[in-house]
């Protein structure tokens, strides 16, 4: 594997993650300030955000020992996926998603995207569409779109995904099986108590406890058109402004929630290509 360096820099990131990557989204007219870092290692951490780190320990631990180390049982993690030495790029719905940002960005809509290292992905924040949209670019990958709760505060709900993600290194295929984890059979009641502090419904499924809803799929083979991986990519969005937010009773309150509060929903829905 190709060493990481510690960085809080987006073009070093981009450059050791995705080579030749970052050249091609800044002759499509992208800046390296319209990014951010997520799951940044380097540089000043904010005191909230070592708090917010720590806070999440225990959730990363039952997940480890639900998708790595249980020698025993059915193992829920089926295969570990390697790299291809050389990486084929499905920039089609990234730039749509770019192009989705920019707009509503014009708009002075709340919309942050950036590199995930972790996850070797970019995540894109629509804050009023309800939606945080995980995406790798390459064929073989997906887009997904994950429902947004008003309980938690944002970045607590871009931590828990990208841990939970990065754990079960082939979440993706767990998302989209959504198989119920059973407790007494795949998890202990005490670690079942940590789940449900995070959003776990008990005897479902990880897809269940990120709000998972939907993804566009980068096939090769079957390649849609531009228009239809874009026209889909709106229909989603607008989906998720008309959708409301999800009201959860589960998530306990965090202290960091009061920044994404008294958001003024005006009556404007996103508008296609």
């Amino acid at each position: 594997k190709r060493k990481k360096t510690a960085t809080d820099s987006i073009e070093t990131a981009l450059e050791e993650d995705a080579p030749g990557l970052l050249q091609v989204l800044i002759q499509q007219g992208v800046t390296v300030d319209e990014l951010r870092l997520y799951g940044n290692e380097g540089g000043d951490v904010p005191s909230d955000d070592s708090l917010l780190n720590e806070s999440f320990s225990e959730l990363e631990d039952v997940i480890s020992q639900l998708f790595y180390k249980r020698e025993t049982g059915t193992k829920l993690l089926n295969s570990s996926f390697s790299k291809a030495s050389r990486t084929s790029y499905c920039l089609t719905c990234l730039f749509s998603l770019i192009e989705q940002a920019r707009y509503l960005q014009f708009r002075k809509w709340p919309v942050e995207w950036g590199w995930c290292r972790d996850l070797q992905s970019f995540i894109f924040v629509f804050e009023r569409h309800n939606r945080i949209v995980m995406e790798r670019p390459e064929y073989g990958y997906a887009t997904y779109f994950f429902e947004l709760s008003n309980t938690a505060s944002i970045r607590w709900q871009v931590k828990r995904l990208v841990l939970a993600m990065k754990l079960a290194s082939c979440g993706r295929y767990q998302l989209i099986e959504n198989k119920p984890l059973l407790v007494g059979e795949d998890m202990t009641a005490g670690e079942a108590e940590v789940l449900i502090k995070y959003g776990w419904v008990a005897n479902t499924g990880l897809g269940t406890m990120l709000n998972y809803r939907d993804r566009v799929y980068h096939d090769r083979k079957t390649q849609k058109p531009t228009s239809e991986w874009r026209s889909k990519i709106s229909e989603l969005l607008i989906d998720g402004y008309n959708s409301g937010t999800i009201v959860s009773t589960l998530i306990a309150p965090h202290d960091d929630d009061i920044d994404d509060a008294g958001l003024d929903m005006e009556d404007v829905k996103l508008e296609p290509y």
